[in-house]
């Protein structure tokens, strides 16, 4: 069965004997865009989404809404451009 990593993950768990792959398909990436014209917005979001990670604000929200299988990109490993 190919799906996204979450429902696999809540299909395995009625499925007796199941296993979910250590790959990648169907993950599922968050960004955030901003104009180049703003600077200021850019600095002013990448510190607030640094925070969050930092202060754990992030990796918590995830595990109060039962986020099982999430992964956090923790400081210094965005794929910035």
């Amino acid at each position: 069965m190919a799906s996204t990593r979450r429902i696999l993950v809540d299909y395995s768990t009625q499925l007796p004997g199941s296993r979910v792959l250590e790959d990648h398909y169907g993950v599922n990436l968050v960004g955030v865009a901003v104009p180049k014209s703003r600077p200021g917005r850019l600095a002013y979001i990448s510190e607030f989404i640094e925070e969050a990670k930092a202060s754990w604000l992030v990796q918590q929200t995830i595990e109060r809404l039962g986020g099982r299988e999430l992964e956090l990109a923790f400081s210094g490993s965005s794929n910035a451009r």
